[in-house]
């Protein structure tokens, strides 16, 4: 089930945009960093935040300015599938 972006901004409203390169937007190839992280395609991160799959790659082209909140949604993607929780289901 896919989760919506809205959704996952909420559950990730604490994070804040950290990459070692500095400045505040990110890039196309830290995006793609993230997806590799969560263990995902470009294809399967657009449905997991409820993305159309040709925005996701103009992001990763950097054809499109990233928002935040879908930088946010594949963070907390990225943290679910480290913790062992790839689907970032929260139940038990």
């Amino acid at each position: 089930m896919a989760l919506g972006v809205d959704t996952l901004l909420r559950a990730v409203a604490h994070l804040r945009p950290i990459f070692p390169e500095g400045g505040d937007q990110v890039t196309g190839k830290q995006l793609q960093r993230l997806l590799d992280e969560a263990g995902l395609s470009q294809r399967g991160a657009a449905r997991e935040i409820d993305l159309n799959e040709r925005t996701m790659r103009s992001y990763i082209a950097g054809d499109l300015e990233i928002p935040k909140k879908v930088e946010y949604a594949l963070r907390w993607l990225a943290q679910q599938h480290k913790s062992g929780n790839p689907s970032g289901s929260t139940k038990s």
